[in-house]
């Protein structure tokens, strides 16, 4: 199913996190890539105030961003009550993107690492410069093996197709096997650090 945003905005994007809330709740395992932004279960709130600004520029959105952001805390909130377990491909580019300028950034650098302790993530960064086998792409979440969701320019892919997710798999697991993990993310986490520092 193809969602529009212009027709999903429409109740607010407070009503939008509401609505997806109880999916992610009742999950017991994400698979999660992004190649542009940090995924939304690890986003700060200030990293997720500065998403929510932009979204709601872009669209034309009159949004309480505090608010808005605040509701997408729960998403961490899941995250760190280790009720389910976590899997993120990172591309290495989403580190060096800013977002809430470079304080916001260093925050959200930190996040990352604390959260790739916890016994529930694995997480994965793909780093610059890697040789390819597969291509990176949107950004997209895997909920157990029963949804895909995935967010574009204009709006939201959904499906509940088994051969659907199963392509999806197998992409996830192809930019799995590309990433790097424990004390080599931990390098690419510091080296987008410095870059930021400018140090």
């Amino acid at each position: 199913m193809w969602e529009e945003y212009r027709h999903a905005f429409r109740a607010g994007l407070n009503q939008q996190s509401a609505r997806i809330r109880p999916l992610y709740e009742r999950t017991k395992l994400v698979r999660a890539y992004e190649s542009q932004t940090i995924p939304g279960f690890l986003q700060t709130r200030d990293y997720t105030r500065a998403v929510v600004a932009d979204v709601s520029r872009f669209h034309g959105l009159a949004e309480d961003v505090d608010l808005v952001a605040g509701g997408r805390m729960n998403r961490r909130r899941v995250l760190e009550s280790a009720r389910c377990a976590y899997s993120f491909v990172v591309e290495a580019p989403a580190l060096y993107a800013v977002r809430g300028g470079v304080p916001a950034m260093l925050e959200q650098l930190d996040y990352i690492e604390r959260a790739a302790s916890f016994p529930n993530v694995a997480l994965g960064i793909i780093p610059l410069g890697s040789h390819r086998n597969i291509w990176p792409g949107e950004g997209f979440y895997v909920y157990d093996d029963v949804l895909v969701r995935s967010e574009h320019w204009t709006g939201g892919y959904r499906t509940k197709r088994p051969s659907e997710i199963a392509i999806y798999l197998r992409f996830f697991n192809l930019l799995r096997d590309q990433a790097v993990y424990g004390d080599a993310a931990r390098a690419e986490l510091e080296t987008a650090r410095r870059r930021l520092r400018g140090t």
